[in-house]
Formats: C-alpha cells, structure tokens, sequence
C-alpha cells in the first residue's frame, strides 16, 4: 500500500494540474446517554369495537396520569398507531370464527431522566401496557458531540495527509474539497413484556458518535525562496 500512495504521488507532482492528496479522517466521541424513549402498545380485544376501544382508552388514561407522577410532561407523549381491527380464530380447515375487535394503541414516551426509565417501565405496566416495543437511548447535546467528532476527523485528516506530503518531500496546499458522513447510533433494547414484568434489565451503555471526513488537498508548488 504504501509503495502504491508513493506512486501515487510522483505522478501527482510529474502532473502539476493533478497535484493533489486525498486523506480521510475520522473523529469519534461518545457520552453516556441523557435521555430515553420508550416506545409501548396496549392491546385490548373485546366483543364489540367500542368496547374494545373503550377498554384501551381507560387503560391509555391510566398510562397519561402515572407517567405525570415522574413529571413527564405530555408534549413528551407521542402516539405512534392507532389501530382497530376484527380477530378471527382458525381452527384445523374450518372456516374462521369472529372472536371480537382488537384496538391497538402504540405511543412513544421520552424521558430526560434515565434513571427513572425502569421505574416509568414499571409505571406503564402496571396501568396496563402489555408490549414494550422497543428503549432508545440518545443524549441531548447531540449537537455539541457532533461537531468535536467533526474537529477530531478534520485534524486527523490533515495529519494524514501532511504525513503523506512530507513522505513525498512534497508540500501541502489548501484544503479543496471536504465530503463528510456520520454514524451515531442510538444505544437500544428491544424486549417483550416478560411473565415476571421484570423491567430492571434497562443498561444504557454509551452513544458513540462517529464523523468520517475526505478531504482533498492541492500540493503546493510555489518556491519559497523566490
């Protein structure tokens, strides 16, 4: 690899138009997580739509007035699906059989302090959640982390690419171009209620933010001695 970059670069320098260096870089960062979002269905099934619905909805109520309890504000409650459907039942090769309406109500929770996030776990169940979908976890200065990783990708750019010039006995010009990704997932568990409701398994870990960098730099050519 490195005889091919040295090639790479006396063609570069024999080619003053192509006269250039590329260098990727990469900055990471990662800070424990400040913030979750707890993503709940309640299922209810009842003979009727408008008993079904109303069974959810009651159950629902009961979600809104416990999580208050933890000071979770309503602007942080989201509903996700709502949804009413007839359920039929199969059995062996007879014709299914109406077994009543089920309403599914699917609702996103955040919550800013993830301390609470098993206790608010065990709120919801308890006023009747029976699926808990899926725990996302994130940190709210997602911003300020981004641009460090960004500053930590650049310098780790440009030193690869001075390396490369001094390697060459070249020297390094102005940056001409910058591309950018990034990767910052968000730390997850996903569960199914379990027969116990036991909801202390939550461990947030960390989030990693990662930012990739490419940046192309003209080698310069001036004579500083003139």
């Amino acid at each position: 690899m490195k005889t091919i970059v040295m090639v790479f670069l006396g063609l570069l320098v024999a080619n003053p138009a192509f006269a250039q260096i590329q260098a990727n870089g990469s900055g990471s960062v990662s800070a424990k997580p400040d913030m979750a979002t707890v993503h709940v269905t309640i299922v209810e099934q009842r003979e009727s739509a408008i008993e079904a619905f109303r069974a959810n909805s009651a159950k629902v109520n009961m979600v809104f007035a416990n999580i208050k309890e933890f000071g979770i504000s309503m602007d942080n409650v989201k509903t996700d699906d709502l949804s009413i459907y007839p359920e039929y039942t199969r059995v062996d090769n007879k014709p299914p059989v109406f077994a009543g309406y089920v309403v599914r109500n699917g609702m996103s929770i955040t919550i800013d302090d993830v301390t609470k996030v098993g206790n608010i776990l065990d709120a919801v169940i308890s006023s009747g959640v029976n699926q808990i979908n899926g725990i996302a976890f994130s940190v709210k200065n997602k911003e300020d982390l981004i641009k460090k990783a960004r500053i930590l990708a650049v310098i780790d750019a440009r030193s690869k690419a001075q390396m490369l010039a001094n390697s060459a006995g070249v020297k390094l010009g102005s940056a001409t171009s910058i591309s950018e990704s990034a990767t910052f997932p968000r730390m997850s568990m996903n569960k199914m209620m379990s027969e116990s409701g036991d909801t202390n398994m939550v461990a947030e870990g960390k989030s990693n933010i990662t930012i990739n960098v490419n940046i192309t730099f003209d080698i310069d050519d001036s004579d500083d001695t003139k």
